[in-house]
């Protein structure tokens, strides 16, 4: 009926502008619009601090579950139980020979595995030998570290234990004067000796740590996502608080993988001030405590990444996933597995072109600082507390435990329904190294490809002493690759001792413990995550901030094609733009030994292209369109004349 009688209304038949009977001023459809804005945010904001919590929350009080220990989680070590302890209590001393009852052997540095039994007296002592060297050697490296950094008072601090004063400890006999051997056993098996242990995972330091950080990473993720929502702060700031948070999630692996290693060892229950018995932890709840914290490893190596392609790329939301059609995670992504997608669109400050979403609003003198110091201290960060927690502590005392679960529990007395996670640890072992080999294997044929390569087109003889370093980076990564092939196959007598089902002992664990950092040094260098190096991650964002490769500006180009997820198009074009114009400089064939003159050329030259086409972001998910508020639906459509 409107439509009706504004055809028959009066008035010119063009021009006329038709206005809906509901419209409202601009003015108060632009507070609606904002209005609807803020809610849709605050929202989204809950949300994304939702997913956050859903994970942290569990994750928090999990732990503080597994700290407590009940007499229905230990198992009395009336077998053989096999350990070794790296820092010591007045209960439960460093696994060394000088702390054991009748023993006054020097300190070597260095804890061995001790093997205990209920019931008897004498404790054996593993010697270690060659083939622990690796792994003994990345020991004695972290206790050092220990030392240089005073983590023994930090530690004393925490927990308001006289630590320092190993004078005073001793392991107490495993069999009481007026007991025998059968009597122990008995005595040990009984509920009430187990309600006497002394429970070092409760009390301990690490366990502090391990507590405040992983709240602390959830709160830093909540504010970063909510900077990011409210669209308020530039992206720099976003930018750096996702690298703070990352600190946190370092700090509580590192301290969870400690405290875990604490489930590995033994517990002590003393039953007079000179004996007392002896208990290791039940399968699953020990693999449950060792799990977390393995997983936060993973996670956190995955973040690591991450937020070096958000630096490069632009930054995202860390409490929301998204899935995607995997036919244009194909299209966007050379590995479509991996799980950040960077779209053609978003090749980092200063894209040439016109089209996609609008530019962000970083500078080429905020990539060289603070975001690349920032990341590679980052890097660096998490290397050490990886090589301090993980491969000189964990690696070796978990590997004993699962092989001691795989031979003890699956091989002699057969597979039980929660013997499958053992069984299927110890097919991991047996694949691993294939595995291994077959990615370095690979790498091994992508370094002589590029090696031909750069021989057809420049001559092997025709490399100037500036490039010395460009040509010992081939034969370097070559030489790593060839290490990590031999660590792998160092392992196999790991996988040789599983196969003939050896009990764990004191010196055969040793041995264990050895092939394990063997085998899981050679994975964790052979897969990273998107098959791209951190150090290419690193020099991506160098080069964003007016670096200069090794091969000079043309290198840029190189790597662009090689590595086009790392989003140096815009950095491609402008270098051969400027290598067009200043064909003569030295710049333009290599990075080391140019004049300072022309560094400061190019990046001043940079700058001003990547300023040219920088528009920032302005709350709005394409280039071209308006505001919010602007662009709301009760503005538009045929009511006002415009295209729906």
């Amino acid at each position: 009926f409107w439509l009706k009688a504004q055809a028959a209304a009066p008035g010119p038949p063009h021009g006329r502008v038709r206005r809906c009977p509901l419209a409202r001023p601009p003015g108060a459809l632009a507070a609606m619009a904002r209005t609807s804005t803020r809610a849709a945010k605050c929202t989204r904001t809950i949300s994304a601090a939702f997913n956050t919590l859903i994970v942290a929350l569990p994750l928090y009080f999990l732990i503080r579950r597994f700290s407590n220990l009940g007499p229905t989680l230990l198992k009395e070590c009336n077998g053989n139980c096999t350990f070794i302890r790296f820092w010591g209590t007045p209960d439960l001393p460093r696994s060394a020979e000088k702390f054991l009852p009748g023993r006054n052997a020097s300190d070597s540095g260095v804890p061995v595995y001790i093997t205990v039994q209920n019931g008897e007296k004498n404790f054996q002592v593993g010697e270690p030998g060659w083939y622990q060297f690796g792994q003994r050697f990345y020991c004695r490296l972290a206790l050092i570290l220990s030392k240089i950094t005073n983590t023994e008072k930090i530690i004393k601090g925490l927990t308001n234990t006289s630590i320092l004063n190993e004078e005073l400890f001793r392991y107490s006999e495993a069999i009481c004067p007026e007991h025998t051997a059968e009597q122990m056993r008995e005595t040990c098996a009984m509920d009430a000796s187990k309600e006497k242990v002394v429970n070092h995972l409760q009390h301990s330091a690490m366990l502090k740590i391990y507590l405040f950080c992983v709240p602390l990473c959830a709160i830093l993720y909540i504010v970063h996502d909510a900077l990011i929502i409210w669209e308020g702060a530039p992206e720099i700031l976003t930018l750096c608080l996702g690298y703070l948070s990352l600190v946190p999630q370092v700090f509580a692996f590192a301290a969870g993988l400690l405290w875990a290693t604490g489930a590995a060892e033994v517990f002590f229950a003393p039953l007079s001030k000179t004996c007392g018995c002896y208990y290791e932890l039940q399968m699953i709840p020990m693999f449950a405590m060792i799990a977390v914290p393995v997983g936060i490893y993973m996670f956190t190596r995955n973040k690591l990444w991450k937020l070096g392609y958000a630096t490069l790329h632009g930054d995202f939301l860390f409490g929301t996933s998204y899935d995607i059609p995997y036919r244009a995670a194909v299209v966007y992504n050379s590995d479509p597995t991996y799980g950040f997608i960077n779209l053609p669109d978003s090749f980092g400050a200063g894209d040439p072109s016109d089209e996609g979403p609008a530019r962000r609003g970083l500078t080429v003198k905020q990539f060289k600082m603070p975001l690349k110091v920032l990341y590679d201290g980052l890097g660096w960060l998490f290397v050490v507390f990886s090589l301090y927690s993980f491969y000189a502590f964990a690696l070796p005392t978990l590997t004993v435990r699962f092989y001691n679960v795989v031979v003890v529990n699956v091989i002699k007395g057969g597979i039980q329904f929660e013997d499958y996670f053992a069984a299927a640890c110890g097919l991991f072992l047996l694949v691993a190294p294939c595995y291994v080999i077959f990615k370095q294997c690979q790498r091994l044929h992508f370094l002589y490809q590029l090696y031909t390569k750069e021989k057809e087109h420049i001559g092997i003889h025709s490399y100037t002493p500036p490039c010395l370093n460009k040509s010992i980076r081939g034969p370097l990564l070559a030489l790593e690759a060839c290490l990590m092939i031999i660590l792998s196959l160092l392992s196999l007598r790991l996988v040789g001792l599983l196969w003939q089902g050896k009990h764990l002992s004191a010196d055969s664990a040793g041995i264990v413990a050895a092939g394990g950092f063997y085998l899981f040094t050679a994975i964790l260098n052979s897969w990273v995550p998107s098959d791209t190096t951190f150090c290419a991650l690193s020099e991506a964002i160098a080069i964003k901030g007016g670096a200069v490769p090794a091969g000079g500006l043309k290198e840029i180009e190189t790597l662009n094609d090689d590595e086009p997820r790392l989003g140096l198009r815009a950095e491609a074009l402008y270098a051969r733009k400027f290598a067009t114009e200043n064909g003569n400089m030295a710049i333009c064939r290599r990075g080391l030994g140019v004049p300072k003159e022309e560094e400061s050329q190019w990046q001043k030259f940079l700058a001003e292209q990547l300023g040219g086409n920088e528009r920032r972001l302005a709350g709005s998910p394409a280039a071209g369109l308006a505001p919010q508020e602007e662009r709301s639906p009760l503005m538009g459509g045929p009511c006002q004349g415009q295209a729906p």
